[in-house]
């Protein structure tokens, strides 16, 4: 018997494990009202510039999660959103569902993204966010590995379905500690910046502070 525990004991500390930090999907520790904006899947062509233009008017910080392909195609805008400000992050390079790829190809789509963000902004990324909020284990803990925070959200505007603007409207109940999801690339009638023409006064009249991701997360 006493031999039998001894080999388990050494093929458990033998056996690899896949140790992942679950996606963060908000911080609830936060005491004051602070919430992160975030866009994914850009930059658009004009989507993503209109949604400057607004949070510039409101004097509000974001965190845009980048597609590779996307900042090669549109470099003045991913220069645009850097400074003014704004957090990049990254979003893989082809918007692959990370769970469904090897490892290797996995470390391809995030370090090809972070270096053209980098070779555009000298600044390379250091949160993440799954295409489609698809993970694993295996694939978070490359993530990890590689030295990001992977962000999902706790609250989904749904605005790639193009709903009502009151219906987005009425996904964004927040409270303190959010990250509420947006998508500044999008479908032709995009309700995204009518939508956030309408939360953002709403929620700085409520007394709430928009901060980045990154801010967000260290917050207490």
């Amino acid at each position: 018997m006493k031999a039998l525990l001894a080999v388990l004991i050494l093929v458990s500390v033998l056996t690899p494990q896949v140790i992942a930090d679950e996606p963060t999907r908000c911080n609830p520790n936060v005491t004051d009202k602070l919430v992160a904006l975030t866009f994914d899947d850009g930059p658009h062509v004009s989507y993503t510039e209109r949604i400057l233009d607004i949070l510039e008017k409101y004097n509000v910080k974001a965190t845009f999660f980048i597609i590779g392909e996307n900042a090669v195609q549109h470099p003045k805008t991913i220069k645009l959103i850097y400074d003014k400000g704004h957090e990049l992050g990254n979003h893989t390079y082809t918007h692959v569902s990370i769970n469904k790829i090897s490892k290797e190809k996995l470390i391809d789509e995030i370090e090809k993204t972070s270096h053209v963000i980098e070779e555009m902004c000298t600044f390379r990324p250091r949160v993440f966010r799954p295409p489609f909020g698809a993970y694993s284990d295996q694939s978070i803990a490359t993530v990890t590995s590689l030295g990001y925070r992977s962000v999902l959200w706790s609250k989904d505007s749904r605005d790639w379905q193009l709903p009502p603007v009151e219906q987005i409207l009425r996904a964004m109940e927040v409270s303190s500690g959010d990250i509420l999801l947006f998508h500044d690339y999008n479908q032709a009638n995009s309700p995204t910046p009518d939508a956030l023409e309408m939360l953002i006064p709403r929620l700085l009249d409520k007394g709430y502070k928009f901060v980045t991701v990154t801010e967000l997360l260290y917050c207490k």
